[in-house]
């Protein structure tokens, strides 16, 4: 496997390892937080299931259908529903990134904000939003790619049974 494809495993697994600690992180702050932040948890808790899910067909992806199997269509549409979602939650934890940038710079009590529940946020944000960007960029070439050595793999055959 191309040194390509193992890093994307491994950026898939990073990702995953890394929406966990936040959101162990979060709940074990949660009886700290306001009760209205209620819909920003279950936000939050959402979009971890999407990227955990995602995760997980890309690694399908990989093992099963590299370098040419073409998969069922439920796994293809329900992989693109998932993928498609991703986009979506991975906007909000780059949103997110960027929020706690602004308040972390110019906030009103900065001192007071540098404690490590919000060090780590930072950094597993900033790590989940450039490693999701690094898997959607990458599984969209590795989807078309296991269709090109599909159709490769296909003509060889028909050229070979003439």
């Amino acid at each position: 496997m191309p040194i390509r494809w193992i890093v994307f495993r491994i950026f898939n697994y990073l990702v995953m390892l890394s929406v966990t600690i936040q959101t162990i992180v979060i709940l074990s702050r949660i009886e700290l937080s306001r009760s209205g932040d209620w819909i920003f948890n279950a936000i939050f808790l959402f979009c971890v299931g999407i990227l955990i899910t995602n995760s997980i067909f890309n690694i399908i992806w990989l093992e099963r259908y590299y370098p040419a199997q073409i998969p069922s269509t439920i796994f293809k549409r329900t992989s693109m529903t998932f993928f498609i979602l991703a986009i979506f939650a991975l906007a909000l934890f780059v949103l997110a990134f960027s929020i706690l940038i602004f308040e972390l710079l110019f906030g009103e009590s900065i001192v007071r904000r540098f404690d490590w529940p919000t060090i780590l946020n930072f950094l597993l944000l900033g790590a989940t939003a450039i490693g999701g960007i690094y898997i959607l960029i990458n599984r969209n070439f590795l989807t078309r790619l296991i269709r090109h050595n599909h159709q490769l793999q296909f003509n060889n055959f028909l050229e070979t049974s003439n």
